[in-house]
């Protein structure tokens, strides 16, 4: 079958290299907008990861429960407690919150370090809530 034979049984008529070329073009600027219309594994996340901790007695809650988090996203601690205490993310994040009896208190940090991070309170000493960060 000769090249004039296939682009008639294909297109309905011969096509120009221009016209090929044009085709190919188009097909190849519908792919990149349909992907980036999917958005992107890399991009940061914006909405904040908010974990709200209470402190009472010698009972914490959070108690010991997993929290992901996407690397890019903000961290925020809020801490309520009936007595003066402090509260701490372990590993790279130097956070420490000193929290007062009766007085709300809160933290934030972006998560740009991936990897397992306790938060722990002092009084008594009790992991609040691991972050996974990936």
């Amino acid at each position: 079958m000769n090249r004039h034979r296939a682009d008639t049984l294909i297109t309905g008529g011969p096509i120009s290299g221009r016209k090929i070329i044009t085709r190919a073009m188009i097909a190849v600027m519908m792919a990149l907008v349909l992907a980036g219309c999917g958005g992107s594994s890399s991009e940061p996340a914006t909405k904040n990861v908010v974990v709200d901790i209470t402190l009472s007695g010698s009972s914490v809650q959070p108690n010991g429960d997993k929290v992901n988090i996407n690397k890019g996203q903000t961290v925020v601690l809020k801490v309520s407690s009936d007595h003066d205490d402090q509260v701490h993310v372990h590993g790279d994040y130097d956070v420490e919150l000193h929290v007062l009896s009766g007085k709300d208190a809160s933290t934030s940090f972006v998560a740009d370090q991936v990897g397992s991070f306790e938060v722990e309170s002092h009084h008594p000493p009790k992991i609040i809530a691991i972050l996974n960060i990936r």
